[in-house]
């Protein structure tokens, strides 16, 4: 997405623009019909990727991929457990799997989407 920006006299300046909350919001709220789960859902399987992928808030979420050491984690928050050992490890090896739709072996908000 590009922008301009009206310089103090008549020449213009190309900026990239971010997104805005609303584009995220409406992405968000698209994916959220889309993978047939609640907004509030996504809302909190965000915050949860944000806080275990280390990332601001002006990074673009559906960019961000994680790996299965931060997906462990995430489950572990999930679970409301205090540590790896407290789930199977079928249990951790099938959520993974869950949630990596598209077999890439890291997870991202498009391929947790349904096929």
């Amino acid at each position: 997405m590009k922008a301009k920006l009206q310089a103090g006299s008549a020449e213009e300046e190309e900026v990239s623009a971010k997104p805005t909350k609303i584009d995220t919001s409406m992405a968000m709220y698209d994916l959220s019909k889309a993978m047939n789960i609640s907004y509030s859902d996504l809302q909190a399987a965000c915050e949860l990727l944000k806080k275990y992928a280390k990332v601001d808030e002006h990074d673009d979420l559906f960019k961000v991929r994680i790996r299965m050491t931060q997906f462990e984690h995430i489950l572990c928050d999930m679970c409301h457990v205090s540590s790896l050992t407290d789930l199977s490890c079928d249990f951790v090896l099938a959520a993974f799997q869950q949630a990596d739709r598209d077999g890439s072996g890291d997870i991202d908000l498009r391929s947790a989407k349904p096929s």
